[in-house]
């Protein structure tokens, strides 16, 4: 059987493109990205308003009250950041004009969904806080939870009435008249 030039051309084009076909690579698949976590401020005052930390199966989008009934004009920013690298957030809560009669914080700090066995691996933390837009409080390597094992979530406290490590680092933080906002810089290897 005999094949026309034209036939035997489109042919060899054919083979050429299998054969190129068979030599290309095909990309190495990309590592998957970090993880993300949620952090949230939390807080609790003297005569027990809070927001709870992000575990709570309760935890609003605001202030609560003793009872846990959430105070309407209250609202908290919430952020996300990542598992690997450097980090930096914001987290706000805004509505304290709600807020009767509190004189200071039994806690205050950010609480995190970063599982506790990642502590060991947080490094050079900064919390920077503002109180009704200005700063009020910059603390190098904050206490943080867990305080012992590896149980719960990662949280980096500015003030913890309960918590001695806290304590050394800030006692009190003057209550607002209208927000909080703490910033949180670090890395995590």
């Amino acid at each position: 059987m005999r094949f026309s030039k034209t036939s035997q051309k489109v042919f060899s084009i054919a083979m050429a493109a299998v054969v190129v076909a068979g030599a290309v690579t095909v990309p190495a698949p990309k590592k998957a990205d970090a993880a993300t976590y949620k952090a949230a401020l939390f807080m609790q005052t003297n005569n027990f308003y809070n927001r709870d930390t992000l575990t709570n199966k309760n935890t609003c989008k605001g202030i609560k009250l003793k009872t846990g009934a959430m105070i309407k004009g209250t609202k908290a920013t919430d952020k996300t950041f990542k598992s690997k690298g450097k980090f930096s957030f914001t987290v706000s809560l805004n509505g304290f004009k709600k807020v009767k009669k509190a004189k200071s914080f039994n806690y205050l700090g950010v609480c995190t969904t970063m599982p506790g066995k990642m502590k060991k691996k947080v490094k050079s933390v900064k919390m920077v806080i503002k109180v009704d837009g200005k700063t009020v409080k910059t603390i190098k390597n904050p206490a943080m939870e867990p305080e012992k094992g590896t149980a719960g979530t990662v949280n980096f406290l500015a003030v913890n009435k309960s918590n001695s490590q806290a304590q050394k680092k800030c006692k009190s933080i003057k209550m607002a008249k209208k927000s909080i906002s703490i910033t949180v810089s670090g890395k995590i290897k």
